[in-house]
């Protein structure tokens, strides 16, 4: 009987044993597993540094998450192949506007889910997102994409080179003309930019017809309730001011459209030329860094004539995140996104790329900002701001802002076209297309 009871003992405590190694076990596989999480990015815009350093950050709340990042400069070349493909990213961003095409035809996973989630501040991600962006990234009531870049339009200059000839920063174009008369007295450029930069003026020219225009006016653009819309006169007015400052190629650092970013930023950097057009790329600026001692600042875009609102700030930006629908690991994807839009990630991607994101955050009190990202990072937060995004497939699947063939701006400086032709030929276009665009698209 003693036996049989010894024996019972035994078995027990064996069992709680195992029992207990089995758990230890179980507790130490848990801890120990890894989920992957793989992001592809372009990284021409804004680099790499900005991503490496928010996911370093990432990994120390969330170790047991592997990230991998694959940076792309052809990223957007190929994103239908990605979001296609059976080994789908979980994170996509991309530099592009027409993520709509994807959303509808089932690429895009929904992201409601996210757009709920209580982020800092206790504030949910949708009231994060900055107020006049936020519509934009919605469809058929959902919500398919995330906002990732934003910018400025302004012009950036030599503030070194203004102070110490007593300029002063030009609130108007009128004023703008002046000055451009005094630098060239003193045998310096007043632009330099290189074929590069187009975009970058025609974001100017897009910024002095929303000047001109006004907020309601451009929100009015925007619905596309016909192509009588093309013919606002701030369109013209903008395309006109373009013409009177950099057609006339004493403005402009020798034969620009052939200069390359060397050239552009070595005739600023040497005080040759005054001041570059638009929103700056972060990747000229890092693959072209100036001289240690060098000082530069961006201003507000100057007020065209006529101008119904000065402080009206432009944002064209087409940049989005996504979590494609074949995504293996959409709920990790999600919280790298949401951790990325907490006040600290959104203050350490300024710092790192001199750029801002479309959310409601202090970009102004982020710390070691430079001369000109710290002006640039004020005019953004200070400023009326408008994105020109609209709702109307019209606009987003075929037409945009200049539906006849894109910005006519190489037109208008290789003197193929006047402001005025380019206009009239912009809105003829769309009068006359509208319709089959209306039917297509509808």
């Amino acid at each position: 009987m003693l036996k049989s009871i010894f024996t019972l003992m035994l078995t027990v405590a064996l069992g709680f044993s195992l029992s207990a190694c089995t758990r230890g076990a179980e507790i130490i596989k848990k801890t120990t597993t890894k989920t992957t999480l793989n992001i592809s990015y372009y990284n021409v815009k804004y680099g790499n540094d900005w991503i490496n350093d928010i996911v370093t950050e990432f990994k120390k709340s969330n170790p047991e998450i592997i990230v991998n990042l694959s940076g792309d400069a052809q990223l957007n070349n190929k994103l239908s192949l990605l979001l296609g493909a059976q080994q789908t990213p979980d994170i996509i961003f991309a530099s592009q506007t027409n993520w709509r095409y994807y959303a509808a035809n089932g690429y895009l996973a929904n992201l409601n889910g996210l757009y709920s989630t209580v982020i800092d501040n206790n504030k949910h991600f949708s009231e994060k997102i900055q107020p006049g962006f936020l519509n934009n990234f919605s469809y058929n009531g959902s919500y398919w994409v995330v906002p990732w870049g934003d910018g400025v339009t302004g012009l950036i200059y030599n503030s070194s080179l203004f102070k110490s000839n007593n300029w002063e920063v030009p609130t108007t174009v009128a004023e703008l003309k002046v000055l451009i008369t005094q630098m060239k007295a003193k045998n310096i450029q007043p632009f330099s930019w290189g074929g590069n930069d187009l975009d970058g003026w025609n974001d100017i020219v897009t910024g002095w017809w929303v000047q001109y225009e006004g907020e309601n006016a451009i929100k009015d653009y925007l619905q596309m309730q016909g192509p009588q819309v093309y013919g606002q006169i701030g369109r013209l007015k903008g395309l006109e001011t373009f013409k009177d400052l950099v057609c006339d190629v004493t403005n402009s650092i020798d034969n620009p459209l052939s200069a390359d970013d060397n050239r552009v930023f070595s005739e600023f950097y040497s005080g040759k030329a005054a001041m570059l057009p638009g929103s700056y790329i972060y990747k000229t600026m890092t693959s072209n860094k100036p001289p240690v001692d060098f000082e530069m600042k961006m201003m507000r875009l100057p007020a065209i004539d006529g101008a119904k609102q000065a402080d009206l700030d432009v944002s064209t930006s087409g940049d989005f995140a996504a979590i494609p629908a074949g995504a293996k690991n959409e709920k990790n994807a999600e919280k790298l996104i949401a951790f990325m839009s907490k006040d600290d990630m959104l203050s350490l991607f300024t710092l790192k790329t001199g750029s801002t994101r479309p959310f409601v955050y202090n970009a102004v009190g982020t710390k070691g900002l430079t001369g000109l990202t710290a002006s640039a990072a004020e005019l953004w937060q200070n400023d009326k701001k408008i994105y020109m995004y609209s709702l109307n497939p019209v606009y987003y699947s075929q037409f945009f802002d200049w539906p006849l063939s894109g910005s006519p701006l190489i037109q208008i400086l290789s003197g193929n076209e006047t402001a005025q032709s380019a206009f009239d030929k912009n809105v003829e276009y769309a009068q006359n297309n509208w319709d089959n665009a209306v039917r297509k698209y509808s």
